[in-house]
């Protein structure tokens, strides 16, 4: 059996648009761009993968393989406004925004991307704002520019059996 290719950033994705408090805070994710975004004059939102570094490597007396990696994301949104109302709305769905992933995470709802037989952590932190960006003639500051950490520590099995 050789490798068998997976989609990691589907189910995220689809995971990310339940999020039930989005349209109150008027954050679009009905298309999130993947790794740049397609639109940087409107409000949008934009996942970046940053890489799955392996965390351990373990192998069995049989030499079967646990490989422990975390996934790497940077949720970036796109929000007009640059005054303290629109700063504080966004504060509010950042620090909710995180709460929710911890919530879903006991709840046993977040995306699977690993081996099924292990447990996995997803947490969303360190959201904060990044840039501002420029939209047209003049209109420098119209759209800000945030930022939220999104990662996934999962772990998959090799049995050496696949490996014939």
């Amino acid at each position: 059996m050789s490798y068998i290719e997976r989609d990691i950033i589907t189910p995220i994705i689809e995971f990310l648009k339940t999020c039930p408090f989005l349209e109150k805070y008027n954050i679009d994710m009905s298309e999130i761009d993947i790794g740049k975004f397609k639109d940087k004059t409107k409000p949008s939102s934009m996942l970046e993968y940053t890489g799955s570094p392996q965390v351990q490597f373990q192998t069995d007396i049989t030499g079967n393989a646990r490989i422990t990696r975390q996934a790497n994301y940077q949720l970036y949104l796109l929000k007009r406004g640059n005054d303290n109302l629109y700063r504080k709305d966004i504060t509010l769905f950042i620090d909710n925004f995180e709460q929710w992933i911890d919530y879903c995470q006991v709840r046993g709802t977040t995306p699977k991307i690993g081996s099924k037989n292990f447990k996995e952590i997803m947490k969303a932190e360190n959201g904060m704002f990044f840039d501002d960006i420029p939209t047209g003639e003049g209109g420098f500051m119209q759209l800000n520019q945030y930022m939220i950490q999104l990662s996934i520590l999962y772990m998959t099995e090799i049995k050496i059996t696949d490996l014939q």
